[in-house]
């Protein structure tokens, strides 16, 4: 992708159980090492349209995120990163993979290299 263009981000999440609060889904964009977020897209799922305590049991929610990217961005190799958090207090979510926890609650969706701006 290039630095400066919009990255869009779909994720899928599937309801194990009724949600009785309101949750907020995040996707941050980030170097290896950073200390914040390059670019990043919070809000509740579907952009408020189908808030989580409205969803049940079975239910698999397409959330789509985009994220505006800078164009001042350094070309590299960047990860994407995705996770939910309490809307009351901004506690995240634990997120597990094969059983075992995710380091900060952040489950991993892959790499993404930005090229320079034009």
């Amino acid at each position: 992708m290039q630095a400066g263009q919009p990255l869009t981000v779909t994720l899928y999440w599937e309801a194990a159980s009724a949600i009785n609060e309101p949750l907020i889904a995040f996707v941050h964009l980030w170097e290896p090492g950073a200390a914040t977020a390059y670019a990043q897209h919070d809000s509740e799922p579907r952009d408020g349209w189908f808030p989580t305590p409205l969803w049940q049991p079975g239910d698999i929610v397409p959330d789509t995120h985009v994220l505006a990217v800078p164009a001042t961005l350094p070309p590299g190799d960047y990860h994407l990163w995705a996770g939910l958090y309490r809307a009351a207090d901004g506690t995240r979510l634990p997120a597990s993979e094969d059983e075992a926890p995710l380091p900060n609650a952040l489950v991993p969706l892959g790499s993404v290299r930005v090229r320079a701006g034009g």
